[in-house]
């Protein structure tokens, strides 16, 4: 990266008309000091004025500083000139394997530093393959999955298998984490998110880059295996698939293979419930959305339901949400000849208000 006197601005926000975009840079518009160059961006010189007419009144000074670039996401030429004013880009675009790939590149070019709120895994270990190399010659930092879909378990695993390895001295065999109480709304632009991932090619390969997958009747009954129903005595609370579980478990597997947790390290995404019944119907819900990913008809059934790119859950959805996210990390045995002698560590993340939208 630049030297700070050398570049223009300090963050850009790139993507600031979108419904996460404008939370951030209210965000940077509240908390940030007097002296911290900010700049946004889109490609829409219309709607990035509107944003920032909304808040002029409140914060006429630092908005009357805030930077304005307008390009498409497919100009590269474009987006390396505006990436090369800045320090830091923070890019909410998404869906990211649709429009996020040319100002990774532009980033990677310019030594820029760069990061992301996407939990596209397939799209992330492609962008891996192709720009690290450069990335690291311009010494810019390229770094995703910065949101709410990855946080508390790459956060929490973090957390419970460092304790394992400072306390223990041993590796980390089996995490296992569940949403213990939550409440929180996705925004349209996750939702299109999830819609989009169908049309990526190669999806298995790319998701699975760094991580062993189990194939044939294995893989299968590994992939049903994550929409049982089941009481887990560890959390005392009935446990069911959870939508991000997709996701968040090869990001955190594949976080084991750079930073080594343990040799045989398995991880474990769920629900809870307080009831079986409350289980089931998680099940049939999440049952229930992805075939509407899947199957056209019932996609444009359900899409018609749930918000559209641009929209996300009021200010009062976000200030009453919260998230109680637990987890239980199980160590290798001290010896193998004594399986019973492995230690378990239990953590736990509180998030009082909206994780996604207000905390992350």
């Amino acid at each position: 990266m630049s030297e700070t006197n050398e570049r223009q601005y300090d963050i850009l926000i790139w993507g600031v008309t979108g419904f996460t975009g404008t939370l951030v840079y209210e965000y940077f518009l509240e908390h940030g000091n007097e002296d911290l160059r900010v700049a946004v961006g889109g490609r829409n010189e219309e709607k990035i004025q509107k944003i920032l007419d909304n808040y002029r009144d409140r914060y006429t000074q630092k908005v009357k500083k805030t930077g304005v670039f307008v390009c498409d996401s497919s100009d590269e030429k474009g987006l390396t000139e505006i990436v090369s004013k800045t320090l830091v880009v923070i890019s909410t675009v998404g869906p990211f394997a649709r429009y996020g790939e040319p100002i990774v590149a532009a980033c990677a070019n310019m030594g820029t530093d760069y990061c992301d709120i996407t939990g596209e895994l397939p799209w992330v270990n492609r962008m891996d393959r192709k720009y690290t190399e450069i990335a690291a010659k311009n010494k810019a930092h390229i770094v995703s999955m910065c949101g709410f879909d990855c946080i508390p378990s790459e956060l929490g695993g973090l957390m419970v298998t460092k304790e394992i390895k400072d306390k223990y001295k041993l590796e980390t065999r089996d995490l296992k984490a569940t949403f213990f109480e939550y409440t929180f709304s996705p925004s349209g632009g996750t939702i299109e998110t999830m819609f989009d991932v169908k049309l990526e090619k190669n999806i298995e390969n790319d998701t699975y880059a760094y991580i062993e997958r189990k194939k044939g009747i294995a893989g299968l009954f590994s992939m049903l295996k994550m929409f049982r129903v089941y009481y887990d005595r560890d959390f005392k609370r009935w446990q069911s698939v959870f939508p991000s579980a997709f996701v968040d478990i090869p990001v955190v597997l594949r976080t084991n293979h750079f930073n080594k947790y343990g040799s045989k390290f398995d991880y474990a995404l769920t629900s809870s419930s307080k009831s079986i019944f409350g289980s089931i119907i998680t099940t049939i819900a999440v049952i229930g959305f992805m075939t509407s990913i899947y199957i056209p008809i019932f996609g444009s059934i359900i899409r018609k339901l749930l918000p559209k790119p641009g929209e996300g859950p009021s200010l009062e959805q976000r200030v009453n949400g919260h998230l109680d996210f637990r987890l239980i990390g199980v160590s290798a045995p001290v010896s193998e000849k004594q399986p019973e002698s492995s230690k378990k560590v239990y953590g736990r993340i509180n998030i009082s208000n909206d994780p996604g939208y207000l905390e992350t």
